[in-house]
């Protein structure tokens, strides 16, 4: 119906949104490379994060079943960060894994079903 139903905010332009955890939740990537979570329920934030290493967030992408979620940057850099992890790790968690052989900016993520 396309009827506006809420809104959520954050504090720099949005680069990226992606849904996750059985659609309950929704991630944002900010171009300063903060990362925010929101239930979709509550409409409340559940957690927010620099990105490791980020110089400008440019995509994300979430994983089938929601336990880990990837972002990138436009220096190429992807990280990929453990969902309840990050929830509970402060500003600054650390990510599962840095993948830093890409040399041009990113602008899609996908996680492979394998």
């Amino acid at each position: 119906s396309k009827q506006y139903l809420f809104g959520l905010k954050v504090n720099a332009p949005i680069s990226s949104v992606v849904f996750g955890e059985a659609k309950n939740c929704v991630y944002m990537l900010c171009e300063t490379g903060e990362v925010y979570t929101f239930d979709l329920r509550t409409r409340r934030c559940l957690s927010r994060h620099f990105d490791e290493g980020a110089v400008k967030g440019t995509s994300m992408a979430c994983s089938k079943d929601g336990s880990t979620y990837a972002c990138g940057s436009s220096s190429g850099v992807v990280n990929i960060y453990d969902s309840k992890a990050a929830a509970g790790g402060g500003p600054r968690p650390s990510p599962l894994k840095t993948l830093m052989n890409i040399t041009t900016p990113l602008d899609t993520l996908r996680f492979n079903h394998d």
